[in-house]
């Protein structure tokens, strides 16, 4: 992670902890805000607080390079295509082997879903609510922060390690979609911090080796936009299968 402090421009303005703490604030009262907020909420009160979380890192002196969104641009379609390539492959093959086709199943996501569907949650939903919003957040604007005040290393893990926590929340949606109670219900969000503080982790790396948030975007949106259409898949097997 020697790579991050290079990042940074040292000697840029910032009004410290305060700064950092507004940004968490703020990305906490998100978070929770997903509890009560209707459902067609998602998208554009995620982009308003990712133009928000923008606005103040440029304010405290952030550049566009700071923030992973400079140029050039090619590096980081590079290597965010290639990890994407590879994550979605392996997908697609544990999808398609019965003994792991299951891992792929969500209730959220309907069987019966039509076409109209689908583009709403692949093209909009999952690319500007999700994606965009949370690059912007964690390996952008969380990122640069971090790195103004902390050695690297921890830089890296301390933003890994909200992003794990980030999904709290919404694991919990899952674990209710899917009729998860108890103890298989704590375990699945342990579990769900703990591998998206590791996706985190692998994140940072790509947002470092691409030098632009772009890689791990990429990364971001073939993992999530497969992962939906998989499940939507798995979800009609069964009815596929009861008329044959």
């Amino acid at each position: 992670m020697s790579g991050v402090r290079s990042l940074i421009r040292p000697g840029v303005r910032s009004d410290g902890p305060a700064v950092v703490g507004a940004v968490l604030a703020l990305l906490a009262a998100r978070n929770l805000g997903e509890v009560v907020l209707p459902g067609a909420s998602y998208v554009p009160a995620n982009m308003s607080v990712g133009a928000v979380l923008l606005a103040v890192a440029r304010r405290t002196g952030s550049t566009w390079e700071d923030l992973g969104l400079g140029r050039p641009v090619g590096r980081g379609l590079a290597v965010g295509g290639a990890a994407a390539s590879v994550a979605v492959a392996g997908m697609l093959v544990g999808a398609a082997l019965p003994t792991t086709r299951g891992l792929f199943a969500d209730e959220r996501v309907p069987g019966d879903a039509g076409a109209w569907e689908r583009l709403y949650q692949m093209g909009i939903r999952i690319p500007l609510g999700t994606v965009v919003f949370e690059e912007l957040a964690f390996r952008s604007v969380l990122l640069a922060l971090l790195c103004r005040r902390l050695p690297s290393t921890t830089a890296v893990a301390v933003d890994s390690a909200l992003f794990g926590l980030w999904h709290i929340v919404p694991t919990l949606a899952t674990a209710r979609a899917n009729g998860i109670m108890g103890l298989r219900r704590a375990g699945l969000v342990l579990g769900s911090v703990l591998a998206t503080t590791a996706g985190g982790t692998v994140f940072c790396a790509l947002r470092l080796r691409g030098r632009h948030v772009l890689a791990p975007a990429m990364l971001h949106l073939g993992v999530n936009d497969a992962g939906y259409l998989l499940a939507w898949w798995v979800r009609r097997i069964p009815a596929t299968e009861s008329r044959v």
